[in-house]
């Protein structure tokens, strides 16, 4: 059970850092911007990371809009994020299940 937690917090990690560099100032001036307030602006790493994480779990980071290519970008993060955790969710009901349906097999056997 912890091993599937972890694995699935590495791969969160390493999801949101992966897409923080499509938000990052080197790739979006080349392939599209970010806009608040009417405003072009950029991040740097460590907003990025943090614009990428919010878009993973509630899909909006301060009123900031991706124009461009980035918007491409920004909706498949969140439909990839929803896919990891919906299988997630699937996968650690199912191993739940399992190991309820282990044990009262094991009561059974024992009475």
């Amino acid at each position: 059970f912890f091993f599937y937690v972890g694995l699935f917090i590495v791969i969160i990690i390493a999801y949101i850092v992966a897409f923080s560099f499509f938000y990052s100032q080197a790739f979006s001036l080349n392939h599209g911007y970010l806009v608040s307030d009417n405003r072009i602006i950029t991040l740097s790493g460590i907003e990025s990371i943090y614009y990428s994480a919010f878009t993973f779990f509630s899909m909006e980071y301060n009123g900031i809009e991706p124009k461009g290519l980035l918007t491409l970008f920004t909706i498949v993060e969140v439909f990839i994020a929803q896919i990891i955790l919906i299988t997630f969710i699937g996968i650690m009901a199912g191993i739940l299940i399992s190991k309820v349906r282990l044990k009262d097999l094991e009561n059974e056997k024992n009475k």
